[in-house]
């Protein structure tokens, strides 16, 4: 290829992720409540094989994975192969409780979640100009609860209930534009089903004061964009700006009445029956992170290669234009830091001759990215900040390894283990 078309060609690839990114601003609006702080989107690769690599793979991308991780790496595939992913993963989350004693004391309380199911599927085509895919994806999947407030003996306590699920489905291109130049394009189609009900109970009497309730579903299209790079033959380099997807619900408060009734039907207003008056309606999106990185895959030797990521997620979109339940914008009270990943692994081939046996093992340092309370103006800083602190990062170890159990059919499996995370991943890979 022209080099001076080459040029153009990747000067005006980086101009357009450049000037979309900028232009995709965080709507926001999120409803402030307690049920919003547990909010956890985990951006791992998919795969057993990454995850057996601390997740890396985005400078690697050289099977059907590369249609989400690094879509650029599709063009490294010669043949048509489908790819599975099972999940199961134990997630632990932390809320702070103050116990009403003099002083005032914290107290840190876990609650777990759990998710298992097929995670990811792709079918990837290679073509004479570009190789294309299709993908499903499981871009989030939270289910939780938990009560806050249980331990104290006056004020208020919530019973959080939350169940939210996000597919894509996605169409990812590669296209070779040099022996060391690919780039890649990937679209998806995201749906959020989000269900959630909070109840909130004043504790003295045990009356229940009010309910908070989410039910509905949305979608939105969103992109990737990627390039990867091979300077040298055992060098490759891959980039990538993955815009994240908006949301948008109705969030509905609802407290209980009483109204009288004839239940009789006899013309007299003879008894009461509970029920529920909407008392506000709020728009309440949730906005997944935009997220971009680098990685760098380098093979030492035949049998030995070293893969390293690092993503920057742009959690902070979670919270641009979050407010109350009265409508005031709260973001100047909490904040959510941006976080930049690190994930490391290596990949160490065994020959077994007609068996080959890849053996993995890797680390994921994942920053802290939770909301916390950082209005140092507001008069009771010091007692919020105890029940909305800032967390510990979590260091995450993670091993696997890889069989061919025919020419055509491969089988991976990884386990990744942290303070907060556990999780077990099983792919199947089929070329044809």
């Amino acid at each position: 290829m022209n080099k001076r078309l080459l040029l153009w060609l990747l000067t005006g690839f980086f101009l357009f992720a450049a000037v979309t990114a900028g232009s995709v601003c965080a709507a926001g609006y999120l409803a402030s409540s307690p049920s919003v702080y547990g909010f956890d989107f985990r951006f791992n690769n998919p795969g057993a094989r990454s995850n057996a690599m601390g997740g890396a793979f985005v400078g690697l991308a050289d099977d059907a994975t590369a249609a989400y991780a690094n879509p650029a790496g599709l063009p490294v595939l010669t043949l048509p192969e489908i790819s599975i992913e099972y999940k199961y993963g134990k997630y632990t989350s932390t809320i702070t409780e103050i116990v009403n004693t003099s002083p005032w004391q914290a107290t840190d309380v876990d609650f777990d979640s759990t998710i298992d199911g097929p995670s990811f599927i792709s079918y990837v085509h290679p073509g004479s100009k570009a190789t294309i895919a299709v993908f499903r994806h499981r871009l989030v999947d939270i289910k939780t609860n938990f009560i806050y407030g249980a331990l104290r003996s006056s004020g208020d306590r919530f019973d959080v209930n939350v169940d939210i699920v996000a597919d894509t489905l996605g169409l990812s291109a590669g296209m070779k534009i040099s022996d060391m130049v690919n780039l890649g394009i990937s679209i998806g189609f995201s749906e959020m089903n989000f269900w959630e009900k909070t109840l909130k109970y004043y504790i003295p009497t045990g009356k229940l004061e009010q309910t908070d309730r989410v039910d509905g579903s949305d979608n939105d299209i969103h992109y990737t964009l990627s390039m990867l790079l091979s300077p040298i033959d055992a060098l490759s380099v891959g980039v990538y700006y993955r815009q994240g997807p908006g949301f948008k619900f109705i969030k509905n408060s609802l407290s209980p009445v009483l109204i009288q009734i004839d239940s009789d039907n006899d013309g007299v207003l003879d008894s009461f029956k509970q029920t529920n008056v909407v008392d506000f309606a709020l728009d309440h999106e949730i906005k997944v992170p935009d997220s971009y990185g680098i990685g760098i895959a380098y093979r030492v030797s035949s049998t030995l290669t070293a893969v390293l990521d690092l993503n920057y997620v742009e959690y902070s979109d979670l919270i641009d234009g979050m407010y109350d339940q009265g409508g005031t914008i709260y973001e100047q009270s909490f904040s959510i830091d941006d976080a930049l990943d690190l994930h490391v692994g290596f990949e160490y081939i065994v020959d077994l001759e007609a068996t080959p046996l890849a053996l993995r093992c890797g680390y994921y340092y994942r920053p802290a990215h939770v909301f916390y309370f950082s209005d140092t103006t507001d008069p009771f800083y010091d007692l919020i900040k105890k029940v909305y602190p800032e967390r510990e990062d979590e260091h995450i170890y993670s091993l696997g390894f890889g069989v061919l159990l025919s020419h055509d059919v491969q089988f991976d499996l990884a386990a990744s283990l942290g303070k907060l995370t556990k999780e077990a991943t099983g792919s199947l890979v089929y070329r044809f």
